[in-house]
């Protein structure tokens, strides 16, 4: 699908079919749902505004594989292997490890608070991004974006605590996620690239965030000169 290589701005302003999934501009740069999809608002979840089972069911699996998949890639490795660069433009597996733990720490602060504002009056009726959209362009790692530089590792975490911030962080998500009292359809977050989500749809893009990169990790030790040992 040739669109997946197109920069962020060109997607923007087109109107795009992702297979079966459709997105378009609302003309004022902001990527929206052609429609709403049924697992952003499902019918059988709750109607106050509280996931449904079955999407907490989903979102818990997600972290747990995307969890497993990120402590597993970097279990046993050196420090050569953790620094190494594929090329001086590129992230080492250090640098990648950081920036989904400082996605994860930002995404489930803005969640929190989003949680301790009062509900959106007009939550069932809020535009918001497609869901299905999000998972199929996660993980993706044919588009790419830039990552913002809030958000940019600068190469400072050791590969001696990364495993502890790292399961620090992803607790933080799941306490949120696991709540069966919060109203997550019913408070919203500004994403960079995906516009408004409900906080459901945010803890979700962390997960997704997670393996997409965990994916990237994998290219990082697939290269040619990544160290033996």
């Amino acid at each position: 699908m040739i669109f997946l290589k197109l920069t962020l701005p060109l997607l923007l302003l087109t109107s795009i079919s992702l297979g079966s999934v459709a997105f378009q501009s609302d003309g004022a740069g902001q990527t929206r749902p052609a429609k709403k999809d049924a697992e952003s608002q499902p019918a059988s979840a709750p109607s106050d505004g509280r996931i449904g089972a079955k999407q907490r069911e989903k979102l818990l699996k997600h972290f747990a594989e995307a969890e497993k998949q990120t402590l597993d890639s970097i279990d046993g490795i050196s420090e050569a292997q953790w620094k190494f660069k594929p090329a001086a433009d590129k992230w080492s597996v250090g640098e990648v490890v950081e920036h989904i733990i400082i996605v994860e720490e930002k995404s489930a602060a803005d969640v929190e608070k989003s949680l301790k504002e009062k509900p959106d009056a007009d939550w069932k009726d809020k535009k918001i991004a497609n869901t299905e959209m999000l998972e199929t362009m996660l993980l993706n790692r044919d588009f790419k974006v830039k990552a913002p530089a809030e958000v940019a590792p600068e190469g400072k975490l050791a590969l001696a605590d990364a495993a502890k911030r790292y399961k620090t962080a992803r607790a933080a998500s799941l306490k949120i996620a696991e709540s069966k009292d919060a109203l997550l359809r019913a408070h919203f977050v500004e994403h960079p690239f995906f516009s408004t989500m409900n906080s459901y749809q945010r803890l979700l893009v962390v997960a997704l965030h997670n393996k997409r990169h965990n994916l990237q990790i994998a290219e990082v030790k697939a290269n040619v000169d990544y160290p033996k040992k």
